[in-house]
């Protein structure tokens, strides 16, 4: 074998080393997909509302882009995950997909076995990473997420905790309503006024670090009430009736 020939199957293998991997996760998420059934349907884009952006700001730590996960990415992710013990920084716009993801997955399959719904939250995630804008996967979330008081999604909670409609609600509001989706009870504002104020003060200081709220706006949702009126924390529900039925 001539020398220049060494030279080209060493490339051929360094090549090949890295091109196996990066193929092989690609088959397996496209093999996941195909277990997703029918794809969700993306909302679409429209004007980015204050709840858009709060919903964002709850997730993510970078602006209203997203960052697809090809598989170089993916490969990458696993082994900083692994090099740093499960804290590896996640690429902007995976946190609010992969939340999303699990949304759809658990209402499509409640009663599978943790294995499916892994495969199912894994591949869904990646894909609303490929296609899904940022408007689309905050709202996507805050159309599904749980916010307390009964209410799946933000219309819904914004007429039960607030008596108005999505797109009325304050900037204080929305970060209320961010906050609940992270904890629906443990941020209740009737129960928990101290932790609830915490929360959306959270929220509100992430969507200023973000450049998604101005100063002023900043300073008035802090100092906004958590409800429009007072209302007394509901008393616990009972583990069974009186009648033992």
């Amino acid at each position: 074998m001539r020398p220049g020939q060494w030279g080209w199957l060493l490339v051929t293998g360094l090549v090949m080393t890295v091109e196996l991997p990066l193929c092989g996760v690609e088959a397996l998420y496209r093999a996941g997909l195909r277990s997703v059934g029918e794809l969700p349907r993306l909302p679409r884009d429209a004007h980015v509302s204050r709840v858009q952006r709060a919903f964002w700001a709850a997730q993510e730590s970078g602006p209203l882009v997203v960052e697809p996960l090809r598989p170089a990415a993916i490969v990458l992710q696993v082994a900083r995950t692994v090099r740093d013990h499960g804290h590896a920084q996640r690429l902007v716009g995976e946190s609010t997909a992969d939340v999303l993801a699990k949304l759809i997955c658990f209402q499509r399959m409640p009663r599978v076995r943790p294995l499916v719904h892994a495969r199912c939250e894994l591949s869904l995630m990646i894909w609303l990473t490929r296609h899904a804008s940022a408007e689309q996967l905050a709202t996507g979330y805050a159309e599904r997420a749980y916010l307390g008081r009964g209410a799946h999604g933000v219309t819904e909670a914004s007429r039960i905790w607030f008596d108005s409609g999505a797109e009325e609600l304050t900037w204080s509001h929305a970060a209320m309503l961010a906050a609940l989706a992270k904890e629906p009870q443990g941020a209740d504002p009737r129960c928990h006024a101290a932790r609830a104020a915490h929360r959306r003060g959270w929220v509100l200081g992430r969507l200023r670090e973000q450049s998604l709220i101005s100063e002023p706006e900043y300073r008035r949702a802090v100092e906004e009430p958590l409800l429009p009126t007072p209302e007394p924390c509901p008393p616990p529900k009972p583990l069974h009736d009186d009648d033992g039925e």
